[in-house]
């Protein structure tokens, strides 16, 4: 996709969020000043059902069209591309009859599905730098193809060429969509010319009732409102017809019949008609939580309406299938009443609110209600805090999700309820989960959550640098500074980025668990702090320039931050180079792979509702199964392992099969693209050695760390004596380390 089209949907995503934050009923009368007609939402009967896309199709799938019984979808892995057919009502996935994937120096472009059933298909050819459009009949056999090459204007050949979408009008003329042009042919692919609409971008084109097609602008977000442009396109004259203006967010991408719209003021998803420049309401976003987001197909028929979205914007799957339908009887719907559940998060959680939806569009008996607590900026993050305190004190709330750090200053306080009888009956089992993460999580043998997903931290070095040496402790890390005054910090560099990272499980050394004492104003631990600020490295980051500078060769000390096994294999592409694991300097000359848990859910100790927030609990655990990241889960984990490391193929001209990359890179210092491969036999033994060499920190780690920093500022940067910060560093921790007896 190219990066203009991924920044107009994400507009469109931010817009939705910001607005939907709730305004009047009057506001909602202003969204729509024409041909207003409300339709009760109760009038529809809804129906959801999910459809998965079986495993072995793990490529990029993409809805394409809908028709009244059927939607078609795209599935591409790497330069090849299959199309397949999925029943609305066996819900079977077809492959369509066409010859297809389509070669490593071809792509599809657009595809349409035409009323006799035939295909339409524009492709690139990257080789010749052609564009053809074909037809296709019913079986797959060509019909016709045309050259329309010089058909295209200069501005869409750009970036290899971005013709994105077809459709045809009640005549059975082609219309396909560029990025500001519309060209038009007719039925047996004779050209009729070229169309240029009136604004800087086209997101979409759509057909109304009559059969006529419209070019839907990007949106004007100036107002309350967001607000589009709609032309009629004329292919008699290969000009732009009527003008309309549409107020509202389109869902989804693929219309049929009518545009279907949120109206982002009132909260109410709509039915709109370019013919007629009206507007009719179709149910209640805040009754029905229809993730409108999410939505990529819908399809309007007398007597109701038929919607299909990826679950959670993931499109892979499930996805889900929405029914609105009006009772056979023509009387009105009853809602049946739900226990609500309260689920507060201090900060916006886009998954959890999905998943929230998700639960209560299947859950018969309870609904689901997300506070978030956390407006975005300082003043109010410091009064969230406050917030949650309040909550998980007071019975007002059942449900809390939280960071790693959260979690570990609240698991102590009996705040939480125990899970582990709700496990006993359920289809989420501890021992499924890796044990390193789940220890941590547990207190006085009382399990309070369980993870989903986690990250991976650590240091590397190339190979070529490492040569014999070994750095296994803070003082083997602060020699190899000191040797190489050329070096540079991912993501950090400074002396406060050494300073964390040698801190880093490392301040264990200066901690007597067994009689409570710390030594952080002895001679040891100063020495160490002296030898970090007379690095050669001033305060500031290095993260504008580390990409560059690994480009060019020079000296680079990585923090590998990894949540996707594949990044290993992308990591060395970037640097050139095998790089070899060094973890954390950890206590005892052990090294560390610290580990970063994704947001933890916890049901609270004082909610009088536990049954049915289990429900949601066991809910949310079942659905955590996004390959972008690391799943906690044992069986998972080993999946996304093997996936990481199978190398995928194609044939080459000559006939043999040649190893190619799973994907790709682009680094913006560096601006080239690269492919990486599958993980080879060396790289697993280097994530199997991140895996041996787990640890989750916890409330302890966490917060003598942060004191050791904080203090520590004043020293590096010259205002404190190194004796004032650690008498002060030694008399915090040791007050932390007696209030934990």
């Amino acid at each position: 996709m190219k990066k203009k089209s991924i920044f107009h949907f994400l507009c469109l995503v931010l817009v939705l969020y910001l607005c939907a934050c709730g305004r009047s009923g009057e506001d909602a009368d202003a969204a729509f000043q024409s041909g207003q007609e409300q339709v009760p939402v109760r009038e529809y009967e809804s129906n959801y059902r999910e459809f998965f896309v079986p495993e072995e199709l793990d490529g990029n799938c993409n809805i394409v069209q809908i028709r009244e019984n059927a939607f078609y979808l795209t599935v591409k892995d790497h330069a090849f591309c299959d199309f397949y057919r999925v029943s609305l009502e066996e819900e079977e996935l077809i492959p369509a009859k066409l010859p297809f994937g389509l070669s490593d120096k071809e792509y599809e472009e657009g595809f349409y599905v035409c009323e006799d059933g035939g295909y339409l298909l524009c492709r690139y050819d990257r080789v010749e730098q052609q564009f053809y459009l074909c037809a296709y009949d019913e079986v797959g056999a060509l019909s016709w193809e045309r050259n329309i090459t010089e058909e295209v204007p200069e501005t869409e050949k750009e970036s290899d060429g971005r013709l994105c979408q077809i459709l045809q009008d009640a005549a059975g003329n082609i219309y396909l969509r560029g990025d500001r042009h519309v060209l038009v042919f007719t039925p047996t692919g004779d050209s009729l010319g070229c169309i240029s609409v009136p604004f800087s971008y086209i997101t979409d084109l759509v057909r109304s009732r009559e059969g006529a097609v419209y070019a839907l602008s990007d949106p004007d977000t100036k107002g309350a409102v967001a607000e589009y442009r709609l032309v009629k396109l004329e292919a008699g004259s290969a000009s732009v017809g009527q003008e309309r203006t549409m107020k509202g967010n389109p869902v989804g991408m693929i219309q049929s019949g009518s545009i279907c719209v949120f109206d982002t003021s009132g909260g109410q998803l709509c039915e709109y008609d370019p013919e007629e420049d009206s507007v009719q309401g179709i149910l209640d976003y805040a009754r029905y939580d229809i993730a409108t987001m999410w939505v990529r197909a819908f399809h309007m028929q007398e007597g109701g309406m038929r919607f299909v979205f990826w679950e959670y914007g993931d499109n892979t799957k499930p996805m889900e299938i929405l029914t609105l339908t009006k009772p056979e009887d023509g009387g009105v719907v009853q809602e049946r009443e739900k226990e609500q559940i309260k689920l507060i998060s201090l900060n916006w959680n886009s998954d959890l609110s999905y998943r929230a939806q998700s639960f209560n569009r299947k859950n018969d008996t309870y609904q689901v209600v997300v506070e978030v607590l956390n407006k975005g900026d300082i003043p109010s993050y410091k009064d969230a805090l406050a917030r949650l305190n309040t909550y998980l004190v007071s019975d007002k709330a059942d449900m809390v999700m939280l960071s790693q750090q959260e979690y570990c200053n609240y698991k102590e306080k009996q705040v939480f309820a125990d899970l582990t009888p709700y496990l006993e009956d359920s289809r989420i089992k501890e021992e499924d989960y890796l044990e390193e993460l789940v220890a941590p999580l547990k207190y006085q043998g009382e399990l309070y959550t369980l993870p989903t997903r986690f990250s991976l931290r650590g240091y590397a070095l190339r190979k070529t640098d490492m040569g014999d040496r070994s750095i296994c402790t803070m003082e083997d890390f602060l020699d190899y500074l000191e040797q190489h005054p050329e070096i540079k910090l991912q993501w950090g560099g400074g002396k406060f980025w050494v300073l964390e990272t040698c801190m880093k499980f490392g301040w264990e050394q200066f901690v007597d668990r067994e009689t409570g004492k710390c030594y952080f104003d002895g001679e040891e631990f100063k020495e160490l702090m002296r030898r970090i600020a007379a690095l050669e490295l001033d305060t500031k980051s290095y993260d504008e320039e580390w990409e560059q500078l690994a480009a060019d060769g020079h000296l680079v000390f990585p923090e590998l931050h990894i949540d996707n096994l594949v990044q290993v294999s992308a990591q060395e592409a970037l640097y050139n180079d095998e790089l070899c694991w060094i973890g954390y300097p950890g206590a005892d000359g052990q090294k560390e792979t610290y580990v970063y848990l994704d947001s933890l859910l916890c049901i609270l100790e004082k909610s009088e509702k536990k049954d049915g927030t289990f429900a949601f609990w066991e809910y949310y655990m079942q659905y955590q199964e996004n390959e972008d990241f690391l799943s906690a889960k044992k069986t998972l984990l080993e999946k996304q392992r093997a996936y990481a490391s199978e190398p995928q193929y194609k044939e080459n001209e000559l006939g043999e099969l040649e190893e190619v990359p799973i994907d790709y890179f682009s680094y913006s210092s560096t601006g080239d693209i690269e492919g990486f491969y599958a993980l080879n036999e060396r790289q697993n033994a280097l994530v199997e050695e991140m895996f041996a060499t787990l640890r989750l920190d916890e409330t302890d780690g966490v917060t003598i760390q942060s004191i050791i920093i904080e203090e520590m500022r004043g020293y590096l940067m010259g205002s404190k004596t190194l004796d004032e910060v650690t008498d002060i560093v030694q008399s915090r921790v040791q007050i932390f380390l007696e209030e934990r007896k």
